[in-house]
């Protein structure tokens, strides 16, 4: 069985990537009005915390039968994948991320795929390789 959950640097980058757009529609809006800007920005940093903390309770395994993800935090998520239908995966590192090791699996199934994000670069090839057809 392998367990994978989020880990810091990829927590990190994630709400690097979140705060990004806040910060360019900020000057837009402060040149509105001041008060307008300031609430703005405050919305914004709270959005981006309640998507960090949705990421960092992603926990999940790999044993021979399925692949399992748990997530959420008021409303609670499971996702069950058999093994038997995963049909590729992808392993997917922005340049910041290749610097952070940390990226974004992408697993494909029959009928969808699921994205298992802020993985670090050793978890996310094992479990390529393991869903591949690799040792587990």
């Amino acid at each position: 069985m392998i367990r994978f959950s989020p880990c810091s640097a990829g927590l990190h980058l994630a709400t690097l990537w979140c705060l990004c757009p806040g910060l360019v529609l900020f000057p837009f809006v402060f040149w509105q009005s001041a008060t307008a800007g300031a609430v703005f920005a405050l919305l914004w940093v709270i959005v981006t915390l309640l998507v960090r903390m949705h990421l960092a309770s992603i926990r999940g395994s790999l044993t021979l039968g399925e692949l399992r993800m748990e997530q959420g935090l008021v409303f609670y998520f499971s996702h069950r994948v058999p093994t038997r239908h995963i049909t590729g995966t992808l392993e997917l590192q922005s340049p910041l991320g290749r610097l952070a090791k940390c990226g974004m699996l992408v697993v494909y199934f029959r009928g969808g795929f699921v994205l298992i994000p802020c993985l670090s670069s050793q978890q996310m090839h094992q479990l390529s390789t393991v869903m591949q057809g690799g040792q587990l």
